[in-house]
């Protein structure tokens, strides 16, 4: 490994010079990485010596194929990275890890060809051939890359350069395609210049520094806006390789069509509705993925749409190469109610091991055979045959002889769970109770029950504890706890601990503790920026895991405010102005997020400061006006 004297090299370009530490500092995670011996001779790259510190990574990236050398046996390390580049790299990662083939690729371009061919982007980047359009299809259809983001691929002939912070970006959302991480949590911005980094970014630049994928600078800058090249573009696709290396999504395969047709039996997978596509794992986990428009689709000998079926049915298929010609639906089950009579021991007949099961419904026995594979719940839990007792009040599903489920209420049991619909459990009332470990409960009493602690109507996401006897709720325990609360926020606190306190519609405030994986949902949609999303006055729906807040609904659209304040303080390293309005009221303005420039205000400023009250103090600007 080179020096760090021999990475600085005369540069006139003050971007480079940026390059080059972003190098150093990234050598910094090559001690933790060991590849295997791979099948291509890196010793026959001639440019070795350009980067000679990143020799591991581009042995790995080489083996795999997510980087390729140029017909000219150069690597060329030093040689800027394009977003188009990284893409291409971020693709063939999701091919070597199974989680896309190149038919399934064809597919996702024919959806997004349009776009991809109205912002004029070329097909063909070497050293990758001509995948370029695949590869965007494929970062479109996973949520990597957005459409608007095309137009800045492919300029005045050229493609664009890539910056540090613009990879990190890309290359997050694409490995957590694999880990599946809630980014919308709490971190500590270290770095003097994370301004430069806005708010949407650093929840995914955070994703890699957790992981170690990339690291700043022992001056603590991060350096986001210098530009990558391919020897630091290979450490950062070889520290996602690490990453991921546990992730096997099973084989892939794309039948190859012979004339013959096939059959297998598997379960539905993935759904594509408007391209008539539909995937199947078959039982080693290997998948298919077969042209369903004019395939004939059954249940129960009926024709149906594609429509009609879901992720996780099981089906059973015939196909020619990868045209679907039938698919049959197997998991239409049909359900029996009864009295548990008998559980037989294990028996075998006609070379077939199975346990005998029989239940009493209306007065007639019905029997079944249960076999290994059979799911068993008791009082809503995972169970097996053995726990099983005589008198259960059971429901099985089952297709013809075989039971297939078999969900059983144990003569007397204690559920806990919080209401999904507000009530008094009155007889006639309709009952519906989410269970602790999500399992919906519900029923219309047939009669009264006992109350304990309940003295007026329960309402929603009230937590209760029911008594049920042979299926019918008993006795209701109302506990004084709630799974939800709604009310108007009146104050947030985003630190190392956060709370929110909001005001209900009885004027009672409540302060919660929020949860570090909180998930923000605003108007029904998660929200990337996280808790930064919540303003105050905002109607909010908190959802309670035991005493922490797990998600947040926001109800109403923020208000905008507006004042006419004098600039006190400014700060640039971190995009902040102070102010104080002509009330006398001080506050602390942020700019991020904004099109204004701080560098166009000065202290004693006059300014017409328009945008949200984030908290008491603190004001996130749309529009700073300087008034003459």
């Amino acid at each position: 490994m080179s020096t760090a004297s021999s990475l600085y090299l005369t540069k006139e370009d003050q971007v480079k010079n940026k390059v080059i530490v972003w190098v150093l500092i990234l050598t910094l995670l090559m001690s933790s990485l060991v590849f295997a011996e791979g099948t291509e001779d890196i010793t026959q790259i001639t440019d070795l010596t350009d980067a000679e510190w990143a020799e591991p990574f581009m042995q790995k990236v080489l083996e795999t194929n997510v980087m390729p050398s140029y017909d000219s046996n150069e690597f060329k390390p030093t040689s800027y990275a394009t977003k188009m580049e990284v893409i291409n790299v971020i693709y063939r990662i999701a091919l070597l890890k199974g989680d896309v083939t190149t038919d399934l690729a064809d597919t996702y371009l024919a959806k997004y060809k349009d776009t991809i061919e109205g912002y004029l982007v070329p097909n063909i980047l070497e050293p990758y051939g001509p995948d370029n359009h695949r590869a965007i299809a494929y970062a479109l259809e996973r949520g990597i890359l957005k459409k608007s983001e095309l137009s800045l691929f492919y300029v005045n002939g050229e493609f664009e350069v890539i910056s540090k912070v613009d990879a990190s970006v890309f290359i997050s959302k694409a490995m957590n395609v694999y880990l599946d991480e809630n980014v919308n949590k709490f971190y500590e911005i270290q770095y003097k210049d994370g301004s430069e980094i806005n708010l949407l970014q650093w929840p995914w630049v955070n994703l890699l520094i957790e992981k170690e994928i990339v690291v700043g600078g022992s001056d603590n800058y991060f350096y986001p806006n210098s530009i990558l090249n391919r020897a630091i573009l290979s450490v950062l696709s070889s520290n996602v390789l690490r990453e991921i290396e546990g992730y096997e999504p099973g084989q892939t395969d794309t039948p190859v069509d012979t004339g013959v047709t096939q059959t297998l039996s598997g379960k539905i997978s993935i759904l594509h509705y408007d391209l008539n596509l539909i995937e199947v794992r078959d039982e080693t986990n290997k998948l298919y993925v077969f042209d369903a428009t004019d395939a004939a689709l059954t249940m129960n000998g009926q024709t149906i749409a594609i429509q009609n079926l879901e992720p996780s049915m099981n089906v059973k298929v015939s196909f020619a190469g990868k045209t679907l010609k039938t698919l049959n639906v197997l998991e239409d089950l049909t359900t029996v109610k009864g009295t548990l009579r008998s559980i037989g021991y294990s028996v075998t007949v006609d070379g077939e091991t199975f346990r005998p099961i029989s239940i009493l419904e209306n007065g007639t026995y019905k029997h079944f055979k249960t076999l290994n594979s059979v799911i068993v719940e008791r009082d809503f839990q995972s169970s097996s045959l053995d726990e099983l007792e005589e008198g259960d009040i059971v429901e099985i599903s089952y297709q013809g002889e075989y039971a297939k489920k078999i969900e059983t209420l144990s003569s007397k049991a204690v559920l806990t769970g919080s209401l999904l619909r507000s009530s008094q459990f009155n007889k006639g009332d309709a009952v519906s109770i989410k269970l602790s470990n999500g399992k919906l409960f519900e029923q219309v009493l047939a009669s009264s029950v006992e109350k304990s602690n309940v003295t007026t109507s329960l309402a929603k996401g009230d937590i209760v504890k029911i008594t049920i006897e042979k299926g019918l709720i008993k006795a209701v325990e109302a506990t004084g706890l709630s799974s939800e609360a709604t009310g108007r926020i009146t104050q947030i606190q985003i630190s190392a601990s956060p709370t929110v306190s909001i005001m209900d519609k009885n004027g009672t405030t409540r302060t919660f503790n929020i949860a570090s994986n909180v998930v923000v949902k605003n108007l029904g949609s998660t929200d990337t920026n996280g808790l930064y999303a919540l303003r105050l006055d905002q109607d909010v729906t908190l959802e309670l895991s035991g005493v922490e807040v797990s998600t947040i609904s926001i109800n109403q659209a923020v208000e905008k405010k507006q004042f006419q304040a004098e600039i006190t303080e400014i700060h640039k390293n971190i995009n902040l102005i102070k102010a104080t309005d002509t009330n006398g009221k001080a506050w602390i303005i942020s700019l991020e997020g904004s099109d204004q420039n701080i560098e166009d205000y000065t202290v004693g400023d006059s300014v017409f400061v328009y945008g949200v009250e984030v908290s008491g103090d603190l004001f996130e600007a749309d529009l700073i006006i300087i008034l003459e």
